[in-house]
């Protein structure tokens, strides 16, 4: 599909819905597996879109540093930009100031056209303002743009994304190679169905594989509260349909996916030629018993099989295992829980197997097969919201509750599991009654099992034992974190956000490995994730499989060690410090004059 082609599309789309609000209706798009009821107008605030389409509009990652004031009153045709932009736009030389002259006709800030005018060449500014003009058309035009940035993709450093949101709350985006081209286009619509519920399409046209996707993210309430004491609101994606095309728009294989009846599983079904293969899928029967079931395929042709067993006891079975498309077997898994009584278990992972017991405030764990592979943790100690955390922590099996005896020195209890950390400074753990996120918290913490973080010299003297330090743990990651952003656009790479980000996570650039590291542990005991974190659990584990081997050997192979101190030797040249020479009595000295 070629540039004009999409560009041909989005057209379409826009005059389709001017035409539908001018009969004071506008359908949800249509794609086949969605619904196509007709819903009412749509409603959003600006702040809303503001806030979580335009998070960083005007940074990009090699920008110049600000230098001297260059131009000490800006031309007239510059009057209507004030404040940061007209003081971004005076640190232009007369020279910049031409070219930044072409974006007048645009809604760019003047701190993106000054960022742009300092970076980029003449011919590029050009290309830049031609995406600019056909974005703003597409929005319907300069009177109707809301917003329109251009930033660096956070997913990939050497491109970028050109963005415009119109009055209507719509927004459309482009992301360019390095040569500023256009490699996808999407666009996000919202609208509120007949029960007054808002939710969002975003469709994408991926030009490089030529690829159709859409998403639908409906608004789901979560446990947390704001400051007016109402529950918190967000978006959660819910449906995806993904159409790979050939050349001529005819269909290679379609991929649907939508929630299952297990929450934390999304059911995905694959359509070829061949017929229909399911990818994954999650059923519970009649008497509460839970089944699941994946057989995934990485980019590379890596395959990940996973079933997972559980029923209303607590009692659950899981077969985990990974093979190369050669034939190798990087991973295979099997864990049982057993529920004995309300204050005994038992686990297995593979040829070992674990008893737990809980007797008043302790709970003790021991390795059948080494009794001096045993610990207790102190449930009496444990701060806040006690009974959601124990809930959590009397599920894990035998070698997680070892691991958390040698990771974890403090527990706090949270009645909100979505906010759930792990602090190494203090090796403290915060969650609450969800296992998977436990899990989660439970991954930081192997991660930092080595590491000594109570101080800035102890941190540098042991970081480099941290499994995200690891360099063939690195190379892996890296490998397949390349592989995911060269075959999906921006609006799948959005699902994996918090384990590719390398521009704006909150962690910095190696944050994502760290997640992915903490993430992983959860996936390696269940799948059972909280709803709102499905899909990217789902493409974590489809798509980065030799990662997950990778970690599970981490896990495996990670003993605590006594953190001996390093020495260093540093070498500091030698200085010629120039002599002081101190005023004389008779030097003119300040007064104190008023």
């Amino acid at each position: 599909m070629s540039t004009n082609e999409v560009r041909s599309i989005q057209q379409q789309v826009i005059k389709r819905k001017e035409a539908q609000k001018q009969q004071g209706t506008v359908p949800e798009p249509s794609v086949g597996v969605f619904s196509n009821a007709d819903v009412g107008a749509r409603v959003s605030l600006a702040a809303d879109a503001s806030n979580s389409l335009f998070s960083g509009t005007e940074f990009f990652v090699n920008q110049p540093q600000a230098g001297e004031v260059k131009t000490d009153v800006l031309p007239e045709e510059f009057k209507e930009y004030t404040g940061k932009d007209a003081e971004a736009l005076r640190k232009l030389t007369p020279k910049q100031l031409e070219q930044a002259k072409k974006f007048l006709d645009t809604k760019l800030s003047g701190t993106n056209i000054a960022a742009i005018t300092m970076i980029f060449n003449n011919d590029e500014i050009d290309k830049i303002h031609q995406h600019a003009l056909e974005m703003q058309e597409q929005a319907g035009g300069k009177d109707k743009v809301f917003m329109l940035s251009l930033v660096n993709d956070k997913y990939d450093q050497s491109a970028y994304k050109m963005s415009a949101l119109n009055f209507n709350f719509e927004m459309s985006s482009e992301v360019l190679d390095k040569d500023l081209n256009v490699r996808s286009v999407e666009n996000l619509t919202e609208y509120t169905d007949e029960k007054g519920e808002r939710y969002r399409i975003q469709e994408a046209y991926d030009l490089k594989t030529n690829t159709v996707s859409k998403v639908r993210y409906d608004i789901v309430e979560l446990d947390e509260v704001d400051s007016e004491g109402k529950k918190v609101k967000t978006f959660q994606a819910t449906y995806e349909l993904r159409s790979k095309m050939k050349e001529d728009g005819t269909m290679i294989s379609r991929e649907y996916s939508r929630p299952s009846k297990v929450k934390g599983v999304n059911t995905v079904d694959i359509l070829t030629e061949g017929g229909v293969k399911t990818v994954s899928d999650a059923t519970k029967k009649k008497n509460g018993k839970v089944i699941v079931k994946k057989d995934m395929e990485s980019l590379d042709g890596t395959r990940t099989q996973y079933k997972y067993k559980d029923d209303p006891k607590g009692n659950r079975y899981m077969h985990y295992k990974i093979t190369t498309k050669e034939g190798e077997v990087l991973l295979d898994n099997r864990k049982t829980f057993e529920v004995v009584s309300d204050n005994e278990f038992r686990s297995t992972f593979n040829d070992k197997s674990y008893t737990m017991k809980v007797e008043g405030d302790k709970l003790t764990v021991t390795c059948d097969q080494d009794e001096k592979k045993t610990a207790t943790i102190d449930l009496g100690k444990i701060q806040g919201d006690k009974d959601k955390i124990i809930s959590s922590i009397k599920r894990l099996s035998g070698e997680e509750l070892l691991e958390m005896s040698e990771t974890v020195d403090n527990i706090e209890g949270m009645e909100n599991e979505l906010s759930s950390y792990y602090k190494p400074t203090d090796r403290s753990l915060h969650s609450g009654d969800d296992l998977f996120v436990v899990l989660h918290e439970l991954g930081h913490a192997k991660d930092f099992k080595n590491a000594d973080m109570k101080s800035p010299l102890k941190m540098l003297q042991s970081i480099d034992k941290m499994i995200s330090q690891n360099k063939e743990v690195q190379d892996i990651y890296n490998k397949e974190k390349q592989a995911f952003n060269e075959a999906f656009p921006d609006l799948q790479r959005e699902h994996v956000d918090y384990f590719i980000n390398t521009l704006t996570h909150y962690s910095g650039p190696t944050g994502g490995l760290r997640e992915t590291i903490a993430e992983g542990n959860a996936i390696h005991n269940t799948p059972l994730t909280n709803e709102l974190l499905t899909l990217r659990t789902q493409y974590l584990q489809q798509y980065f499989p030799r990662t997950m081997a990778k970690l599970d050997e981490m896990y495996k192979n990670n003993p605590l060690q006594k953190n001996e101190p390093k020495k260093f030797k540093l070498d500091f040249p030698k200085l010629e410090i120039p002599p002081i020479k101190f005023p004389s009595p008779t030097s003119n000295l300040p007064t104190n004059n008023k």
